[in-house]
């Protein structure tokens, strides 16, 4: 019985680290326009879709790398770049007990099918 239940509990906090949304980050559409000298860009998709889409100026560093490489992204407000929910929920998680400032997020993939719905 208790094998189950802390099998459960581990099942649930698993479930909440990647798929609960993260509260207080705004999601920015018009990220672009409102970036300034203060704000990091910090780009957490896998380098082949970062490839594609480039974004001067960010720095690119995947979700898997997070852990390893953190330290060398700088102490200032970061905007962050994901393509799914799960990268930046992890992601924003990740820099915040690190003790980072994240001021917003957006994603790639819900802009480009607003855009795509809106042309239509």
């Amino acid at each position: 019985m208790l094998a189950v239940i802390s099998s459960l509990s581990m099942l649930t906090l698993f479930i909440l680290k990647r798929y609960v949304p993260v509260w207080k980050v705004p999601f920015k559409n018009d990220w672009l326009a409102e970036n300034c000298n203060s704000t990091v860009i910090l780009d957490v998709r896998d380098y082949n879709e970062s490839c594609n889409n480039h974004i001067q100026g960010a720095i690119e560093l995947p979700v898997a790398y997070l852990k390893r490489y953190y330290k060398e992204i700088p102490k200032e407000n970061i905007l962050l770049v994901a393509s799914d929910n799960r990268e930046k929920n992890v992601s924003i998680r990740f820099l915040r007990k690190k003790g980072f400032n994240i001021v917003g997020c957006t994603n790639l993939k819900v802009e480009a099918q607003e855009l795509l719905v809106k042309s239509i």
